[in-house]
């Protein structure tokens, strides 16, 4: 036996194994950075872009609050100076008004919805991008909460019985957590995220034996309805900092 074959043979020395370690530790701390940095990138873009079109909305409507109310004073004075008119030409000049101010409120309204579309496009925007923030950290690998591990996820899952869906599920052998994520929590989200329980076991019969728990995840919360999401035994998820937080201290089953 040569020098090369003992070499070759030889173990990895723990040093080695510490180096690979730190390196593999550092690379995904340069990944989990630059992942960060994209969120915090694309969130501000989002925020800038709502904000613009909110502040162009609010112009617009100005704008059409302020022509309907010149077109509204100048009607008032023309039937002033036309009540003493024959009732043939008053009813005549209070015809082609009625049709302006129709076309005006057409407009309006037709500007009003269109600009409510697009402000509830980036709303959508806004939701899918915190539910694939959240997701994303559920996958990979923050599943290790209210007392117990959960070892599989699932996204997007669309019930059997009814058109209900659910954001997020996470299940183990013995219990599932129905995860609602929304952009903004609201109090009105909380009968929406209690009714998800009762849903899913219609759905979902061969989930009978499970215990079910109940989340809201939100990028943006009030301290008032965070509290309401906890005194109803809903667990409430947030982001802090660069992390994810879970507080789940009065968790209940439902």
């Amino acid at each position: 036996m040569n020098n090369s074959d003992n070499i070759e043979n030889k173990p990895d020395t723990v040093e080695s194994v510490l180096s690979l370690i730190r390196e593999m530790a550092e690379s995904f701390k340069r990944e989990r950075a630059e992942s960060d940095a994209r969120f915090e990138k694309r969130r501000a873009e989002f925020d800038a872009k709502f904000e613009k079109r909110s502040a162009e909305f609010d112009r617009e409507r100005a704008e059409s609050d302020a022509r309907f109310e010149k077109r509204s004073a100048e009607f008032d004075a023309k039937f002033e100076k036309r009540s003493a008119e024959s009732d043939a030409k008053f009813e005549k000049r209070s015809a082609e008004f009625d049709r302006e101010m129709a076309a005006s409120r057409a407009d309006y309204d037709r500007r009003q919805k269109n600009m409510e579309k697009i402000i509830g496009a980036w709303s959508n925007n806004h939701g899918e991008f915190a539910e694939e923030y959240f997701f994303n950290s559920f996958e990979a690998g923050k599943r290790d909460f209210f007392g117990e591990k959960f070892d599989s996820i699932k996204k997007n899952l669309k019930g059997i019985e009814n058109d209900d869906e659910y954001d997020i599920v996470i299940i183990n052998g013995k219990s599932v957590c129905i995860v609602e994520i929304k952009f903004k929590a609201h109090h009105d989200h909380i009968p929406k995220v209690i009714g998800k329980a009762q849903t899913f076991r219609e759905n979902f019969p061969n989930f009978a034996g499970h215990r079910v728990y109940l989340a809201i995840a939100s990028l943006n919360f009030t301290s008032d309805v965070e509290e309401d999401f906890k005194n109803n035994g809903i667990a409430v998820i947030k982001q802090s900092g660069d992390t994810v937080v879970i507080y789940d201290d009065n968790l209940k089953a439902y």
